[in-house]
């Protein structure tokens, strides 16, 4: 018994394991251009992006204006400072002033 759910449990290791390694060998031996290069590097903060900035837009239940703007308090912030701490930070202390003005 230990020894078939040993053998699922490595089957299912090396089954998920190879499709996130394939991309760095195939990549590895790709020739790149420097632009795209470069712009493979902006994928992280497209994601980053894309899973946040919806949310942020529901981020405060009956209050959609307070988190639009909380979420641009934070944008703002992270373009000045570039520090996560201070935007979050600052955008969770600024949607709490809001809402004991509401």
């Amino acid at each position: 018994m230990m020894n078939k759910i040993t053998t699922l449990i490595i089957g299912m290791m090396i089954v998920t394991y190879i499709p996130r390694l394939l991309p760095f060998y195939i990549i590895e031996r790709l020739k790149i251009s420097d632009q795209v290069k470069k712009s493979l590097t902006y994928i992280p903060y497209a994601a980053l992006g894309a899973m946040v900035v919806p949310g942020g837009f529901q981020a405060v239940d009956g209050h959609p204006v307070i988190s639009i703007f909380a979420l641009g308090v934070a944008i703002l912030l992270t373009a000045i400072k570039e520090n996560l701490f201070i935007a979050v930070t600052g955008s969770v202390l600024f949607t709490y002033i809001c809402l004991l003005a509401v």
